[in-house]
This record gives C-alpha cells, sequence and structure tokens, in this order.
C-alpha cells in the first residue's frame, strides 16, 4: 500500500489517517534474504506493528485541544492545539447563548468527523465549576458551565474535541 501524500488531516475535508494511509501492515520479509530478527536489521514485523499502532493512535487522539475564555460577554479562543496544521484559533466560531452555556462551531470538514463526545474541564478558577459538553451537531459542541450550587456560571475551560 502507499502511503498517503498529504496529512490527512490537513486534507478538504480532513480525515482521520487509516493504516493505508501511513504505508499499510502487509510488509513481506524476503524469502531469500530473510533478516536477522535479533534486533540488528529491521524486519518486516516492525513496520506492520508500528502502521497499524499509529492507526489506533489516531483513532483515539483528540482531533483539537481547545481553551476557552470568558471576555466581554462572550467566550474566545485562548489557545489552540491542533492535529490538523490548518487549525487555527479563527476556525472556531462562538455562538454564546448566556452565561454558563455557549457553542463552538467550526466549518465542515476542518476537523475530520468526530468519533466520541468531547472531555472538558475547568481551569484558571479557584471557585468550584461543573463543566460538561456534548456533541451538539456535526460541527458544534454545546458547553454548558455550573457552579457547585448548580447554577449556570462562566468561566475558562479547555475541551478535548474527539
Amino acid at each position: 500500500m502507499v502511503a498517503a501524500a498529504t496529512f490527512t488531516y490537513d486534507e478538504v475535508p480532513a480525515r482521520r489517517p487509516d493504516v493505508d494511509d501511513l504505508g499499510g501492515s502487509g510488509f513481506r520479509d524476503d524469502e531469500n534474504q530473510p533478516p536477522n530478527y535479533d534486533g540488528t536489521e529491521l524486519y518486516a514485523a516492525v513496520p506492520n506493528q508500528q502502521n497499524q499502532l499509529l492507526a489506533g493512535v489516531a483513532r483515539v487522539t483528540p482531533l483539537a485541544v481547545v481553551s476557552l475564555v470568558p471576555s466581554g460577554g462572550t467566550y474566545v479562543v485562548d489557545s489552540v492545539n491542533p492535529m490538523g496544521s490548518n487549525v487555527t484559533a479563527a476556525s472556531f466560531s462562538i455562538s454564546y447563548a448566556g452565561v454558563g452555556d455557549f457553542r463552538v462551531g467550526w466549518a465542515a470538514g476542518v476537523l475530520p468527523q468526530l468519533s466520541a463526545q468531547p472531555i472538558i474541564s475547568s481551569n484558571h478558577t479557584s471557585a468550584a465549576r461543573i463543566p460538561t459538553a456534548y456533541k451538539y451537531a456535526t460541527s458544534t459542541i454545546r458547553i454548558l458551565i455550573f457552579d457547585a450550587a448548580g447554577v449556570a456560571a462562566d468561566a475558562p475551560v479547555t475541551v478535548a474535541i474527539y
């Protein structure tokens, strides 16, 4: 199998790589000149295992980790750590619905299809905050934040998008 010519997270639409994108897992040793299996020579099982491992890691790795902070009656992207090199803070839009309730969206194809619910954490605050996040639509997640008493509250959060 031939490895993908481009980084699959930078394709349009972006997608997670599979084992074929990584060069496949069908490498075979030369039967006429087999390698030493003592670790001094590369043999087929090594890239086969590595490519399968990388494809597995790609299936469970966040597409982006985004830190969001309240600012002037809405939220802004404080930082973004994406898999794709074309994804920036400007790739995300914020729709503020009120205290403790907002949505984070992105254009179709910017991130691969979501494979799991996002994981969110509260940060940069001494007060107890309870954030939740869930897939709201194909290219949108909804974030709700409450204080320890169950009252809606704004607070800085970080969300891992899967």
